[in-house]
């Protein structure tokens, strides 16, 4: 079998990543997910499944936090080649680039800032057991049927189109004969799966494999929240060492060895990042702590907390939430009462 080579899409303009933005000023691939990285599960995925010569595809915006946190390959055991593209590249662009920058190998592509939770196992065993000119991955709930079964035909392609996969097919498989394709195509292709719908349209095969477990990145809180879950979903049992006096801990929980936490309940899945402190504190299931957090009379649940927040005597639980890097919730008890909000915008406030 030929080799494997690996891309990792990870380039888009400022414009497009204003939830990260606001959340911690980054761009999406450096968003936690379960604390950790978005970039991170693309990468891991890859070189987990043995591949280990990997584009990855970045631009101005980007090639900071994806640098930071997967570097040159070296922690993964494999050797990655950036490539910096313009904000406005296609994947498209991103795929002539890599092909030219990798050689003639078949290649994996991989969207940075998407997900699947079972891994590239079951991705690679389809492929080598039929052996497509372009396989693609979706979600098993919303792939169409034929792709699921006998795959699409260009002539299929006006019948089903392919153009809806956009964000719920997080990998691609394309062989040597449809890279070799891809120089007859406009750059306007904005998706992975417009790419593979222009394929077929061309008269490529394209087979599907639709699974359960997909994510791809949405600018909205309610889908992170639905990431961070299907990660925690996944957290193996790991017992603390020693149960401090006054913690309980329920289920599946991982907690930094440097966090710090006292008179606190935890009902997992959930974890805490190094740094925090946790006191006096309820943490219900499917939440992330990130490092640095401090929380202290708390109650939160179904939620999602960035590096360095606080969250102080609120008074009332906190659930299906995303709480910026460095923001600070807490309770003036002075007189006279009040609320006192810093919003931003496209931001919502819920008050029970």
């Amino acid at each position: 079998m030929e080799e494997l080579r690996g891309l990792i899409l990870a380039a888009t303009s400022s414009a497009e990543d204003d939830l990260a933005i606001r959340l911690q000023a980054r761009s999406r691939y450096a968003l936690p997910l379960a604390n950790r990285a978005l970039i991170r599960y693309g990468a891991e995925a890859l070189t987990a499944s043995g591949v280990r010569v990997i584009a990855v595809a970045v631009s101005a915006a980007t090639v900071a936090d994806v640098g930071e946190w997967i570097g040159d390959g070296t922690r993964f055991s494999a050797r990655f080649h950036y490539i910096e593209v313009p904000d406005s590249a296609t994947p498209l662009q991103m795929l002539l680039a890599a092909r030219d920058e990798l050689g003639t190998h078949p290649l994996i592509v991989h969207c940075g800032d998407a997900l699947l939770t079972g891994g590239l196992a079951a991705v690679l065993v389809e492929y080598q057991r039929i052996r497509p000119p372009v396989l693609l991955v979706s979600e098993r709930s919303r792939a169409h049927p034929e792709l699921l079964h006998a795959g699409v035909r260009g002539s299929d392609r006006r019948e089903h189109p392919l153009d809806g996969l956009d964000h719920v097919a997080p990998v691609a498989i394309l062989s040597v004969d449809a890279l070799r394709e891809l120089d007859a195509f406009s750059a306007e292709t904005a998706s992975v799966g417009g790419t593979v719908a222009a394929l077929a349209e061309a008269g490529m095969d394209v087979s599907g494999l639709a699974l359960d477990g997909c994510w791809c990145y949405a600018p909205d809180c309610d889908h992170l929240l639905e990431g961070n879950r299907m990660i925690l979903d996944q957290l193996p049992h790991i017992p603390p060492e020693l149960e401090p006096d006054g913690v309980r801990i329920d289920g599946r929980v991982a907690i930094h060895p440097g966090a710090k936490i006292e008179r606190v309940t935890i009902r997992g899945p959930a974890v805490i990042g190094g740094g925090a402190e946790v006191l006096d504190t309820f943490i219900g299931p499917y939440t992330a702590i990130g490092a640095g957090v401090q929380l202290e009379g708390a109650e939160i649940e179904h939620s999602i907390v960035l590096e360095g927040a606080s969250v102080q005597h609120v008074g009332q639980r906190i659930e299906a939430s995303v709480i910026g890097s460095g923001a600070s919730i807490t309770r003036d008890f002075g007189m006279p009462t009040a609320m006192r909000l810093r919003v931003g915008r496209n931001s919502t406030v819920m008050l029970g």
